[in-house]
C-alpha cells in the first residue's frame, strides 16, 4: 500500500478516538461531543455544549477533525520510516502521548481565543481527549501491523526522497538492513 495506509490508519484511528471520547463522556455523564463542540466554536458565536450546529459547519468540523487525525498518521508513518520512532507499541504510545499533548494545547488555545466559548469542564474534557489520542496511536500502530509484513521503516511504502529508486532515505535503508540482520540473527539463535 502506498499513501492509502496512513490515510486509512488516520481515518480509523480518528474514528476509534471519537467513539472512545463519546463513550467516556457518556459514562462521565458529561454532554461533551468533540466534533459538535468544535463545530459550534468554529462559528465564533456564543454557544453551549449541547447546541446543534448547522449541518455545513458540522461537516466542516468533521473534515477538520479527521484531517488532523490523518495528518498525525502521516507524521507517525514518517517518523517510523525515518527511524526516529521504533516500529513497536511503546513508541506508538509515546507518539500518542505527544499528539495528545498537542491536542490539549490546541483546545486550550481555541478556548482562550474564542469570544464566548461553551462551558466545558477541562478537568473532565482534556484528560479524555489525551487518552483518546493514545487510542488513535494504538489503532494506527495495529493498522500498520495488519497491512505490512514489516514495519514501515523496512518496507518503504511511501517514497520519502527522490535520490533512490526505492524511495527510502539512506539512513532508513541502513537501519532497515541492520534491523533485518538482527531479526535473522535472533531467529537463528532461537532455533539453536
Amino acid at each position: 500500500m502506498t499513501i492509502y495506509l496512513p490515510l486509512l490508519a488516520g481515518i480509523l484511528g480518528t474514528a476509534a478516538m471519537t467513539i472512545f471520547t463519546a463513550v467516556s463522556f457518556r459514562l462521565l455523564k458529561k454532554p461533551f461531543h468533540v466534533v459538535r463542540i468544535l463545530a459550534n466554536m468554529m462559528r465564533f458565536e456564543p454557544t453551549t455544549v449541547t447546541d446543534k450546529p448547522p449541518l455545513v459547519t458540522y461537516a466542516m468540523a468533521n473534515l477538520l477533525h479527521y484531517g488532523i487525525g490523518v495528518g498525525f498518521a502521516f507524521g507517525y508513518h514518517r517518523l517510523v520510516a525515518e527511524g526516529i520512532l521504533g516500529p513497536n507499541i511503546l513508541y506508538a504510545l509515546l507518539f500518542g502521548a505527544f499528539v495528545g499533548a498537542l491536542g490539549i494545547i490546541g483546545w486550550r488555545i481555541f478556548f482562550a481565543v474564542h469570544p464566548s466559548p461553551p462551558a466545558v469542564s477541562f478537568k473532565h474534557y482534556l484528560p479524555v481527549i489525551w487518552l483518546g489520542h493514545l487510542l488513535l496511536a494504538v489503532v494506527m500502530f495495529y493498522m500498520y501491523r495488519s497491512f505490512e509484513e514489516k514495519p514501515p521503516a523496512v518496507s518503504g511504502t511511501i517514497p520519502l526522497c527522490a535520490q533512490h529508486s526505492t524511495g527510502i532515505p539512506e539512513n532508513a535503508r541502513h537501519k532497515s538492513i541492520l534491523f533485518s540482520r538482527q531479526l535473522i540473527h535472533l531467529n537463528q539463535v532461537q532455533r539453536v
